[in-house]
């Protein structure tokens, strides 16, 4: 009497979740699916389970929805007629008492297997069919928090002011693109979506007579802007793109940032990514975009998972930098086409997360994702040329305007000109840089007691602090605009150097300045860890004077600037210990970085995780600062006088 088709568990039909479970979430319904079957499968078979039916084939009792419900059921087996009209699990208990026990005392129960199409995300191949955009979208205004309006919008608007400009997976042309030329889905019932992510999701649909829909009518329209009629896996972008502007602190206490809207995300993405056998370029957007989340919010190891999901899923589809032609030509005519644009800046995004991720102690002996690009590699494409103020600043809102035609390309082996390249493409050409540097803490790192010569890689030193002194002559005052490519420039001098940290704390000063690589050492650290306590001062002023009348400054802090901070403090606790007449310098500079990952874990979970790493390192403290007595005279290794050892 069971299906031709159905799998046995133990002698029995597959397990389904009683009439109790039936509006628990898919996990709880999953959990039930495996827990309950007769316990020995050598002593049950399904000849068994039929014993205890009676002579005429059905069951001796009601099925256990029917009784639940105090309906009358026909008692049919293997599922009675009321729940398979219903398309419900149909479940019939034993008797606990005489011939329905079996050998261990254990109640026969005898099961409707469950129905792939009772889940929404099985129904058909596309895991997306049955949810419609408007209920994906209205995901943002379901997740806000208490007294906050938010919408689709806001997530787009967040987007582009505060992460485009150094992670610009989505880029603005091809924005443009899918909001005007989407293809409208319809919508499915509202209590399907139920069975994936929260309550009924309704939306309203947009006016005929609302204007065209673009980002800059986005950024100068907050609150009016109708929903757009896009496909479902760009409403699945959008989402993405909000989540990764959330805040991790708020009004209302720490946000949990791996939460319902984040797995509904990610589930849906990999699902997406199972049933195409080839990748949507939206699917790779949002794999992009979660692994930064991942990242900025401390889990290294699953953001590398995620890019090497994301970059696995690029090679198919043939995301990739552009390259100069055998004439060394790179000039993008107009109309160029924007897909291939965006490929280039999906690739570029990609790579600057690996040199992200291989910073951080938990993930630096993965192998890279990406590979090394060539000389004649181009830099991204053009994103919107930057627009200086009346003060000659360079302005941090320039994302709101329109974007202009692509301009002339430029190959990774261009020097760091800030009135040259734009802003994403500063952050490619220092992740360049960063990427190098990494190479050669690696091999360093690999063969134990080995330091290779500074001279090895002088000239990459050069590069660096060549592209560092043009930063800061051309953005001192304005640390928002080019914050990662700061913290990347500084950990390309850490990776370099880092090495020789544990030698310089076991040597006098006297042979520190005896041995040429260990003066070139110490001064490189101290110039890079200078150079980042200079700009954590900047930025920490900047955001406590703006705190009171708004948060935006806090919104352009970058995920990596954390990771840096971390490897600036452990730098100062060394120095203080060749200098330690510095002691009070270097831990005013501690005290400063420390503060920043105070105000920084606000926004990325990950500077939480580094204050919890330093709180055993140089006397630091979550809270505040346990700042020990400066050491006295007696103790100072005072066999030679102070090192002049300048950057």
């Amino acid at each position: 009497m069971t299906r031709p088709n159905a799998p046995m568990l133990n002698g029995l039909s597959p397990i389904s979740d009683t009439s109790s479970l039936e509006h628990h979430s898919p996990h709880t319904r999953d959990r039930a699916d495996v827990a309950s079957f007769a316990p020995d499968p050598r002593n049950h078979s399904h000849s068994t389970a039929q014993q205890h039916a009676g002579a005429d084939g059905f069951a001796h009792r009601a099925c256990e929805k029917c009784r639940a419900s105090k309906r009358k059921c026909d008692k049919t087996l293997p599922y009675c007629t009321r729940c398979t009209r219903l398309n419900a699990k149909c479940v019939y208990l034993a008797d606990s008492v005489g011939s329905n026990q079996g050998t261990n005392g254990a109640p026969l129960v005898i099961f409707q297997p469950r129905a792939s199409s009772n889940d929404v995300l099985l129904r058909s191949p596309d895991p997306l069919q049955e949810i419609a955009p408007s209920q994906i979208l209205a995901l943002i205004s379901k997740d806000a928090q208490a007294g906050e309006n938010t919408d689709w919008t806001d997530g787009v608007r967040a987007y582009y002011d505060y992460i485009h400009s150094w992670y610009a997976v989505v880029h603005r042309g091809f924005f443009e693109q899918q909001l005007s030329g989407g293809t409208p889905a319809g919508d499915t019932p509202p209590g399907q979506v139920t069975q994936v992510y929260s309550p009924p999701l309704t939306s309203s649909p947009p006016s005929e007579t609302s204007p065209p829909t673009s980002v800059a009518h986005i950024m100068t329209s907050p609150g009016s802007v109708p929903e757009p009629q896009v496909s479902r896996e760009f409403a699945l972008v959008i989402v993405t793109m909000y989540l990764i502007t959330r805040h991790r602190l708020t009004k209302t206490g720490t946000r949990p940032m791996y939460d319902d809207l984040y797995h509904f995300v990610k589930r849906i993405v990999a699902l997406a990514f199972l049933e195409n056998r080839v990748p949507r370029i939206e699917l790779i957007q949002c794999s992009a975009l979660l692994a930064m989340y991942e990242y900025g919010h401390g889990d290294s190891c699953l953001a590398y998972r995620t890019l090497s999901e994301a970059v696995a899923a690029a090679r198919v589809v043939g995301i990739r930098p552009g390259q100069l032609n055998s004439d060394g030509d790179a000039m993008l005519q107009i109309g160029t086409n924007v897909e291939e644009e965006q490929k280039s800046c999906i690739w570029w995004s990609l790579f600057i997360l690996d040199q992200f991720l291989h910073r951080d102690k938990m993930a630096e002996n993965f192998p890279f994702v990406m590979e090394s690009p060539e000389m004649n590699t181009l830099l991204p494409a053009s994103i919107t040329p930057p627009t200086p103020t009346q003060s000659g600043r360079f302005d941090v809102k320039y994302l709101c305007e329109q974007p202009t035609p692509p301009r002339q390309r430029l190959p990774i082996s261009v020097a760091v000109d800030t009135q040259k390249l734009e802003q994403f493409q500063l952050s490619a050409k220092i992740s360049c840089l960063l990427h190098r540097a990494l190479r050669h803490e690696h091999y360093s790192r690999t063969r134990p007691g080995y330091l290779p010569p500074v001279t090895s890689f002088s000239s990459l030193d050069s590069e660096i602090r060549a592209a560092t002194q043009t930063l800061l002559r051309d953005d001192v005052t304005n640390w928002q605009v080019t914050l990662d490519c700061f913290a990347m420039a500084v950990s390309a001098l850490f990776s370099l150097y880092l090495p020789y940290l544990p030698v310089l704390e076991n040597k006098t000063r006297d042979q520190i300045q005896q041995d040429h690589d260990l003066t070139t050492a110490l001064a490189a650290l101290r110039f890079a860890a200078q150079l980042s306590v200079d700009i954590s001062c900047k930025a920490n002023v900047d955001m406590q004077r703006t705190a009171t009348q708004e948060a935006s400054a806090l919104k352009f802090v970058v995920a990596p600037a954390a990771p840096t901070c971390y490897l600036v403090v452990k730098t100062y606790a060394t120095l203080r210990k060749i200098f330690p007449e510095e002691w009070q310098q270097c831990q005013d500079a501690m005290e400063a970085k420390f503060e920043s990952l105070k105000i920084f874990a606000h926004r990325w979970g990950i500077a939480e995780k580094m204050m919890c790493q330093l709180q055993d390192l140089a006397g630091l403290d979550r809270q505040d600062f346990l700042k020990p007595d400066p050491p006295t005279p007696e103790s100072m290794n005072s066999s030679s006088g102070p090192m002049d050892i300048c950057p």
